[in-house]
């Protein structure tokens, strides 16, 4: 289980830093120590078998344990771009680990895993972060990785992670998990239990998560359509109502 510590430094890592990318200057890295100010430095690395960011900054070099360092951000790789390819992205993530630009590379490479069937490259990424963030990894990136285990044909951990989420998760995250439910059901077949059991209850309890409210809502709709359902008119209504084309 992460730690209170833990955690607050994931948040961190996921959160804009307090110096603006206007304010960063090209050459510099910002480092955030707890209980201290962002600061400018020269260079930062980080010592994976030490557990330490070694810092170099006007010709002074010394060295910070991990666990005093809220977040380190080095100047954006040039690489990391909208166009990015999965080679260039992996890469940062390696190049960059602990170090920022690693979990920005990761939120841009898990679709383009799902896109080219990369199953297990999505899964070993994911548990690696994971056991980084912990909680503050965003839904949509789980919601990503539970379609990985279920390409992947790992349904036994897949159905434990929802199970999981349902019962322990974030509102944000248990909504992903009920519509991810409604997916797998739908998939089986199983076409009113996946209306039911899945996409109404994103739509009906968590109706103020946003982030999967569309995509729940046309599920919903989609799935009452096939059934021939009689509430379909009234939450196509909704879906339309809510997100206008």
């Amino acid at each position: 289980m992460l730690t209170r510590t833990t955690t607050l430094c994931a948040v961190a890592l996921l959160a804009t830093s307090h110096l603006s990318a206007e304010t960063q200057p090209a050459a510099k890295t910002i480092l955030k120590r707890r209980g201290h100010e962002p600061e400018l430095v020269d260079s930062v690395t980080y010592k994976k078998f030490g557990r330490v960011y070694s810092v170099r900054d006007g010709g002074a070099t010394y060295t910070v344990g991990e666990r005093s360092v809220e977040y380190c951000k080095p100047p954006q790789p040039g690489t990391l771009r909208g166009d990015a390819n999965i080679a260039q992205l992996e890469e940062i993530v390696a190049t960059y680990h602990m170090r920022w630009w690693d979990i920005e590379a990761f939120k841009t490479l898990m679709p383009l895993y799902l896109e080219t069937k990369a199953y297990k490259k999505a899964i070993r990424i994911y548990d690696g972060m994971d056991r980084r963030l912990g909680p503050a990894i965003p839904a949509a990136i789980q919601n990503l990785y539970w379609q990985a285990l279920d390409g992947d044909g790992q349904h036994k951990t897949l159905s434990d992670a929802i199970q999981g989420t349902i019962a322990n998760g974030s509102r944000e995250s248990s909504a992903w998990a009920y519509l991810m439910r409604g997916d797998l059901l739908h998939t089986d077949g199983k076409r009113e239990e996946a209306l039911i059991q899945g996409y109404l209850k994103t739509v009906v309890l968590f109706a103020d998560i946003k982030s999967c409210r569309k995509r729940a809502l046309e599920k919903a709709t989609s799935t009452m359509h096939e059934l021939g359902d009689s509430r379909f008119d009234i939450f196509k209504r909704i879906l339309v109502e809510e997100f206008p084309q």
